[in-house]
């Protein structure tokens, strides 16, 4: 059994990476992260491509939305590819 943890993203890199440390840090269950960039610019946008080389993150799966979709779009988008 194993554990998907969707997270939308829109800009914030500094919370967004203490988000994803926490999670790294304090969760021993297995888990996939699926994070949906809700259209974010400059080092939140690098921050998340550069996830997909973090040997932490097995799994990893980033979907990338050019526009803001909003909070219930963005997560229904990452429960839609989930198979946990």
């Amino acid at each position: 059994m194993s554990c998907d943890i969707i997270i939308p993203v829109w800009n914030l890199k500094r919370y967004t990476q203490q988000c994803v440390e926490s999670i790294i840090k304090n969760t021993d269950y297995p888990y996939r992260f699926i994070i949906i960039d809700n259209g974010s610019e400059g080092e939140t946008k690098v921050y998340l491509e550069s996830l997909k080389a973090d040997k932490r993150l097995p799994g990893y799966i980033l979907i990338r939305n050019e526009e803001n979709q909003g909070y219930t779009i963005a997560t229904n988008q990452g429960m839609d590819i989930s198979d946990a």
